[in-house]
């Protein structure tokens, strides 16, 4: 016996598939959204979802990221859409059979996140992890149906197998109002100025323990995700600032990690030039702001826009010629980059009031 839910389908934008620049895991959830409400078919309701301004940088790993999607996504999810997102438990493959037999059969789809390498301990953050959606059971073989938007694929995988997998513990179900619908254009410009806002914020200070009872609470409760930096880290211009500083500390690694971490640096500044071309869009989109400050903020982003695409040059450098003698070029040149940041988000400030 089988039951599969009916209506879930991929989700693509039209350049392609979802969040291959940006966010991989924000299309699995866009699947379920769009099942629930038709209004997630919108690719406007996408480009909202996705608005952000971020930069975190960890002076203890010297890794840089941009926003969780969990915190991200679903932060602007209940902000603008009112959605609920409920995270329910999942330690093993009893409680992964149980609720997923429970949901997928009241037609409600589940986001799996399932990790590729063991954990190491409870404080694992989940990165090296794929999405999924779950959205039908075989009781017969005790299989679950998933979807995978990265390549397009369904599979019937064994629950005994996956239910040891999942990362962070849970999986997620999402609670659509019904009477959801696009947001007023003061609530998208409150949620900007809160993005704002979290870059002149120094650091994520939170003590460990305060840091350990939130995730408890998160882990068994429906709760509200907020965008907030892993504790420990530095945001916005003053993370950019000890990036660059920090990039002394390469010297002291062999050439084969240098070039990773080099890659992987390249790869994110591009994801934060996207990210933030998305969020001047949005802005200039507003009715409310002074159109005189937008096209400024527009013309300062161009040329911004360019020295995001240098730094990601630089690395290239790096990582393609097996030299750090680049290194020294690329502090500087993100300390100038830190500075730009910092203007344009006082200009962005300004505009949205």
């Amino acid at each position: 016996m089988k039951h599969i839910i009916e209506g879930v389908k991929f989700y693509s934008e039209p350049e392609g598939k979802p969040g291959q620049q940006y966010m991989f895991c924000m299309g699995h959830t866009m699947n379920i959204l769009a099942f629930h409400c038709s209004l997630f078919e919108d690719l406007r309701t996408f480009e909202l979802l996705k608005a952000g301004w971020s930069f975190w940088y960890s002076p203890k790993t010297g890794n840089f990221r941009h926003a969780y999607a969990r915190s991200r996504f679903f932060f602007n999810l209940k902000t603008l859409f009112g959605v609920e997102i409920e995270a329910l438990s999942c330690a093993d493959p009893s409680q992964f059979r149980d609720l997923s037999h429970y949901h997928i059969c009241s037609d409600r789809p589940l986001l799996l996140w399932i990790c590729l390498t063991p954990r190491k301990d409870d404080s694992d953050d989940g990165s090296d992890h794929m999405v999924f959606v779950g959205f039908g059971v075989d009781f017969n073989h005790d299989a679950v149906l998933l979807m995978n938007n990265r390549d397009h694929k369904l599979i019937w995988a064994p629950i005994e197998d996956i239910g040891y997998k999942f990362a962070h513990h849970r999986v997620h179900d999402f609670h659509v109002p019904g009477n959801c619908r696009m947001p007023e254009e003061d609530v998208v410009a409150d949620l900007l100025r809160n993005k704002i806002e979290s870059n002149f914020q120094s650091s994520g200070k939170l003590p460990y323990l305060k840091r350990y009872a939130e995730r408890l609470f998160e882990t068994t409760h429906r709760i509200s995700y907020r965008e907030q930096p892993p504790a420990g880290t530095l945001c916005g211009p003053a993370g950019i600032h000890a990036m660059a500083d920090g990039l002394a500390l390469w010297y002291e690694d062999d050439t084969e990690w240098v070039r990773k971490r080099a890659h992987y640096a390249c790869c994110e500044i591009m994801k934060l030039r996207y990210e933030r071309t998305t969020f001047v869009s949005l802005v200039s989109a507003l009715s409310t702001v002074n159109k005189r400050m937008v096209q400024d903020i527009s013309a300062f982003w161009e040329r911004m826009t360019e020295s995001w695409k240098k730094g990601a040059r630089l690395f290239s450098k790096v990582y393609m010629s097996d030299k750090k003698n680049s290194i020294v070029e690329i502090q500087e040149h993100l300390h100038f980059v830190a500075e730009e940041e910092k203007q344009i988000l006082w200009m962005l400030r300004d505009v949205l009031g």
